[in-house]
């Protein structure tokens, strides 16, 4: 058992340090292109997505 807990501990690692870099470079794209998933994504009840 504790070879099992010693294997997934580096995979746990790896999934835990990218969530968190994942989430800054999402929050620094965010807060250079604040309205880029607005422009990408057309959202069945957005208004503008008729428009394209």
């Amino acid at each position: 058992m504790l070879t099992i807990g010693a294997l997934s501990f580096p995979v746990a690692a790896a999934v835990a340090f990218a969530t968190l870099f994942g989430g800054v470079a999402g929050a620094a794209l965010h807060r250079r292109y604040p309205d880029a998933v607005g422009r990408t994504l057309g959202l069945p009840d957005d208004a503008s997505a008729g428009e394209a």
